[in-house]
């Protein structure tokens, strides 16, 4: 009977190790005892026969751990251990010292492995298609410094937040990990890169299905060169606000009805600025047309007020023709969607901050459509 029990345990163990020996992604890793989120989100454990291999999608470096499995617990030395609370062909959950549970899911390893790289997702704007909605991206190789020890760089999702990003070859696998929020991490795999197209697999199950990325058509360079000799013939000065949607009180009111209250309205006035900004270009200026382009061949722009300047720098035109990217392109205002442009006339798609009044620090978002010649 004991041979029995024996051969038994015997077989669920080495079972459980057929199972593990594979590459796992965490998607969810939170404290038993709390809702706080672990920056282990985005850790690849890939378990060998004696080995496993940790690496994090925001990091550049793998480390090497030997380990052990006894009974239900991988024992990687004597004081560090992780029980295994569930273990299945599609899911893994696994308990650290009893404080942090982290859920993990498998790693496809294909046949061959996409060719992409980061440098290759610059310079373009690109849409997400999940289907139902969609959302344009540009992504850059600023580097993000809020977090020093990570290789993640800045995206911005327009008309939303500047967020993390980077894509991570690990062995026959390509990741592109992105945030939302800046804190909650969405995995995809790369399955297929045809032409302008990569087809992505969501590895946090919360997204059922395929999302397809698009790249914004590129111009011929000389159809860009064109582009770029019309836009610096002249100073552009706004003639017609065509479209102006603000994320004032008034418009939140309008959609709440009676739900919100003044003190919520107090909270909601400033767009969750770090710093009080008294020299933005205030409502009355913008609606009063004040605003004014210039943008020079070589790659200095200026933005006037009231024929003054008001901010400058450089600029470039991205290789789909229809965007410009002010500076590094590290925040939303930083590109300007070009609608129409003739010799005489320009249309231009922005949003920017906007004080309430001159010299305040409260500030409305204003995505605007305006006319200028």
């Amino acid at each position: 009977m004991k041979l029995i029990v024996l051969l038994a345990l015997l077989s669920i163990s080495f079972f459980a190790k057929a199972q593990l020996e594979q590459s796992w992604i965490a998607v969810d890793s939170r404290q038993v005892s709390t809702d706080f989120i672990s920056p282990l989100d985005g850790t690849i454990f890939d378990f060998n026969a004696t080995e496993l291999w940790i690496r994090n999608t925001f990091s550049d470096s793998t480390i090497k751990h030997n380990y052990r499995l006894k009974n239900n617990r991988v024992i990687l030395n004597d004081s560090t251990s992780m029980l295994i609370k569930h273990l299945s062909r599609d899911s893994l959950l696994l308990e650290f010292d009893e404080w942090m549970l982290s859920v993990f899911y498998p790693l496809k390893k294909l046949s061959t492995v996409p060719e992409i790289s980061s440098a290759s997702l610059l310079d373009n704007t690109w849409t997400f298609d999940f289907g139902d909605d969609q959302e344009n991206w540009n992504f850059t190789e600023i580097m993000w410094e809020m977090f020093p020890t990570d290789v993640s760089k800045i995206a911005v999702m327009r008309e939303g937040d500047t967020e993390k990003w980077n894509v991570t070859v690990f062995k026959k696998m390509v990741l592109l990990t992105l945030t939302m929020a800046q804190f909650e991490i969405f995995i995809y795999q790369v399955v297929n890169i045809e032409n302008d197209t990569i087809r992505l697999t969501p590895i946090n199950k919360w997204i059922k299905d395929d999302v397809t990325l698009f790249k914004s058509p590129g111009l011929p360079k000389d159809d860009l060169i064109k582009i770029k000799e019309n836009l610096s013939t002249r100073t552009w000065r706004t003639t017609e606000i065509i479209k102006g949607r603000s994320s004032s009180s008034e418009e939140i009111i309008e959609l709440m009805g009676d739900v919100i209250d003044s003190t919520d309205l107090v909270n909601y006035r400033t767009t969750g600025s770090y710093f009080s900004d008294t020299l933005l270009i205030s409502e009355k200026q913008f609606y009063d047309r004040l605003i004014s382009y210039q943008f020079e061949y070589k790659g200095n722009y200026c933005i006037l007020l009231d024929a003054d300047n008001y901010s400058c720098g450089v600029w470039e035109l991205l290789n789909d023709g229809r965007t410009i990217k002010l500076d590094e392109g590290t925040t939303e205002e930083d590109y300007i969607d070009i609608i129409s442009l003739t010799k005489d006339q320009l249309i231009l798609s922005n949003s920017n901050q906007f004080s309430i009044e001159t010299g305040s620090s409260d500030y409305n978002v204003i995505y605007y459509t305006i006319k200028l010649e």
